[in-house]
């Protein structure tokens, strides 16, 4: 995709991932400017375990892009989950108590979520301006009244706007420039992976050991995307070798685990973390954080998307 850019936008959005292209695509329909900025270009790899809940497909669907979503993507059942004692749980989607109940969730790489969430983004009006970062926020009559931004050829420029909302991510700059970030345990480091695991599942599992777990969410075609989750005093042991520590920490856990650690990589591992990160503010005069840049306390549940969302 190519890069543009808005003179004078009415909404500056930091950071082009489901929270910042949810925001952008609702305020470009409902007749605001908008600029989305983001330091990638798409499509791109991201460190998630591609895992979608029923809520986050609920959240899709009002956007209207549920539908898009579902064909792209694994359809999932439930969710297993299997401890280093032993004990196992198995939970289906369909027969959860709460409503609306939902028969399934879903699997997609990030790589064609995020991209397709930015181009509706588009479609809705919202100009798009690809590696490209806000460096400092403009502060103007006791409030947010903009941004720096530098593209990729490290030309910076003053951006002013309305509203500048950060969803750039757990390093969020909007973030720590209208009140900084507060870390908190249990601190963990997530490795992402995608492994050739055997045959396909319609279930998610989340193997469970004594220093660690991991998330095994399968994608269609014999391939997995697991999420390995540990302490972060534990991940600095993988500095220069994430691959071989990752795989080290699978053949420790249980059942799946074990097996997962034995499969061919077919996409690099990724890192990300540590969580457990909270801002201290929220929304202030002419600015707002969404997303990961609020507060993201652990990938455990799965919800992630679904809060962006």
């Amino acid at each position: 995709m190519g890069s543009s850019t808005a003179a004078s936008p009415d909404v500056l959005v930091a950071g082009a991932g489901p929270a910042g292209s949810a925001v952008a695509i609702r305020l470009a329909r409902a007749g605001r400017r908008v600029l989305l900025v983001d330091r990638a270009a798409f499509p791109r790899d991201k460190p998630c375990a591609d895992y979608l809940s029923p809520g986050a497909l609920r959240a899709l669907g009002a956007l209207g892009l549920r539908e898009r979503v579902e064909a792209l993507g694994t359809a999932l059942e439930g969710i297993a989950v299997e401890t280093v004692t032993g004990s196992r749980l198995e939970g289906r989607f369909a027969e959860a108590g709460a409503e609306p109940r939902e028969r399934h969730g879903c699997c997609l790489p990030r790589r064609e979520l995020d991209a397709l969430l930015v181009g509706a983004a588009r479609d809705a009006g919202a100009e798009l301006a690809e590696r490209t970062v806000v460096e400092a926020l403009v502060h103007e009559d006791g409030g947010v009244g903009g941004a720096v931004v530098r593209d990729a050829a490290g030309r910076r420029r003053l951006v002013r706007a309305r509203l500048t909302i950060g969803a750039d991510g757990l390093r969020s700059v909007v973030a720590r420039c209208i009140g900084g970030r507060r870390h908190s345990v249990p601190r963990r480091v997530a490795f992402v992976g995608h492994f050739e695991a055997g045959a396909d599942a319609k279930v998610a599992h989340m193997v469970v050991g004594a220093s660690g777990y991991a998330g095994i969410n399968p994608l269609g075609g014999g391939i997995s995307n697991v999420a390995l989750v540990v302490p972060a005093p534990l991940a600095a042991r993988a500095r220069g070798d994430a691959e071989g520590f990752m795989r080290s920490e699978l053949a420790a856990l249980p059942g799946l685990g074990a097996a997962i650690a034995r499969g061919r990589i077919v996409r690099k591992v990724l890192v990300t973390g540590p969580f457990a990160a909270r801002s201290r503010r929220i929304v202030t005069g002419g600015a707002a954080l969404v997303g990961d840049a609020a507060d993201f306390f652990d990938p455990f549940t799965g919800e992630g998307v679904c809060s962006a969302l």
